[in-house]
């Protein structure tokens, strides 16, 4: 029988550090980065933390870490590194993580949920020893880890769901260990696409179903007699069209009467924003008398507030909403005729492109606020802008022509913030994990942003436009350059 005493042990750390879910943990210097360890040298499990901060709740083990002078990869979980820590809900190990030494989540009797990364490739002796609450494992690698005959020691993993990826191979449900989990979950393969017609009175539309993750599905929209099909709401206006069936998602059809569209401008708000006059959306209606928009359920469209719509020739102009959540549900605003304003270029560029970005240049209307941002990227810092002020970001009031610089510098070695956060593209599929619940901002090289997701999942992924490169911000944390490669 295995022990349950590490008797033989012992532990000491060459620094902490507090990770982004907020708890501390312990490491020690190996070859190539840092393994996390238990703190205490002393012999028994059971009475170890005593004089240190044992982790509790939810946490994740950061793909790199700093020690205040310089930044590392955490490349394993050491020896015993988070045994007995009972207080613990659940934990996520971040992507570049390759080894569990044993007795790592050792009488975790707390601990529901585990999530593995996909470059992991051991797991040691009772590293899931005696985890009386276990109720779901998650690996994202397609070829199960190497295990101890021990590894889940008097852990009963009949009672807990094996969530697999996509594309795991037979080896996970062929051989042991993990052939005796109680179930195994593949569900996340499964995407469901929803297509409809903006107005069913106007067409059809087609491609909904339950689909592969990753699968080409073919939408086409079928406009009704007297009617032509214009643009998805998303304003792709190719039909039939293939997509990739990534996520759960929802497409619709918009059509139109022809003989009324010189009169009519049709718009797709942008996914996950919300359309504001400084941000998002500023129309110009001087030859039309209706606007079309289509707007994703998660968005929001406050008319009265929040859209600008100078219109000179007309007394009114008919917003129409059409949110997708169901076909008929159309909300009509009108929106009274507004004096054409003065427009005024805001240019906000940088010194030094390779250490950061100026973002917030357009052409906007005098009298409202605009916001411009300096966008450090790894291994920059912003230091002011050229007229001297250090607000970032910083908001004017548009009265006149604008032109700002962002004056950036190198930081030191010993100054580089570490990075908490990976983010890779295969194709144009871009993922990003290790910062739930932070904001992403994804920008192009211009500066220009392209999308916005405001609280992050463990794992996002967006759909990049087109192969390119591109910028990911998380929170405050310095952009990232980004290369989208086509297939």
């Amino acid at each position: 029988m295995a022990a349950l005493l590490l008797s033989a042990m012992a532990w000491a750390f060459d620094f902490q550090a507090t990770v982004p879910s907020g708890q501390t943990l312990y490491f020690n210097y190996i070859d190539g980065g840092v393994q996390v360890v238990h703190p205490s040298t002393k012999t028994a499990y059971a009475m170890a933390w005593d004089g240190y901060d044992k982790p509790t709740g939810d946490l994740v083990v950061p793909a790199y870490v700093s020690d205040g002078d310089s930044t590392y990869r955490v490349l394993s979980m050491g020896i015993a590194a988070l045994s007995n820590c009972y207080n613990l809900h659940s934990v996520e190990l971040a992507e570049g993580i390759e080894q569990m030494e044993g007795y790592v989540f050792l009488a975790c009797s707390g601990l529901k949920t585990v999530k593995l990364p996909s470059t992991l490739a051991s797991m040691g002796n009772q590293a899931f020893g005696n985890m009386q609450a276990l109720s779901d494992l998650w690996l994202a690698s397609t070829e199960p880890p190497v295990t101890h005959t021990y590894t889940f020691y008097n852990t009963e993993i009949a009672t807990v769901t094996l969530h697999l990826d996509c594309n795991a191979s037979a080896a996970y449900h062929d051989n042991e260990p993990w052939s005796g989990f109680g179930a195994v979950d593949t569900s996340s393969c499964t995407v469901r696409l929803t297509v409809r017609p903006g107005n069913a009175a106007m067409g059809s539309a087609s491609g909904s179903g339950a689909y592969a993750k990753g699968e080409l599905v073919t939408l086409s929209a079928t406009p009704a007699e007297g009617y032509s099909f214009l643009c998805w709401h998303d304003g792709d206006k190719q039909n039939p069209r293939l997509v990739d069936a990534v996520n759960d998602s929802l497409f619709m059809a918009i059509f139109a009467d022809p003989a009324s569209l010189h009169d009519t401008l049709y718009f797709a708000v942008p996914t996950h924003d919300t359309v504001t006059v400084t941000d998002t959306l500023l129309i110009n209606t001087v030859l039309h008398d209706t606007l079309y928009f289509a707007v994703p359920t998660y968005d929001t469209v406050t008319v009265t507030d929040t859209l600008l719509v100078p219109t000179l020739l007309h007394d009114t102009v008919t917003v129409v909403v059409h949110t997708i959540d169901t076909v008929s549900d159309t909300v009509f605003t009108t929106v009274h005729d507004t004096v054409m304003p003065t427009f005024y270029h805001i240019r906000v560029e940088s010194d030094n492109p390779s250490l950061g970005l100026g973002v917030g240049s357009a052409l906007l209307p005098a009298g409202i606020e605009a916001e411009v941002c300096a966008l450090p990227m790894e291994g920059g810092r912003f230091v002011a802008w050229s007229d001297g002020s250090a607000e970032n970001p910083r908001r004017l009031t548009v009265n006149g022509e604008m032109a700002l610089t962002a004056h950036f510098e190198t930081l030191a070695a010993t100054e580089a913030t570490a990075p908490q956060w990976t983010a890779s593209a295969i194709g144009t599929l871009l993922t990003v994990s290790g910062a739930e619940g932070e904001r992403l901002r994804l920008f192009d090289t211009q500066g220009r942003r392209l999308a916005t997701v405001d609280r992050m999942a463990a794992t996002t992924l967006l759909r990049l436009p087109a192969a390119g490169v591109y910028l990911v911000q998380v929170g405050q944390w310095p952009a990232r350059k980004i290369v989208a490669t086509t297939r």
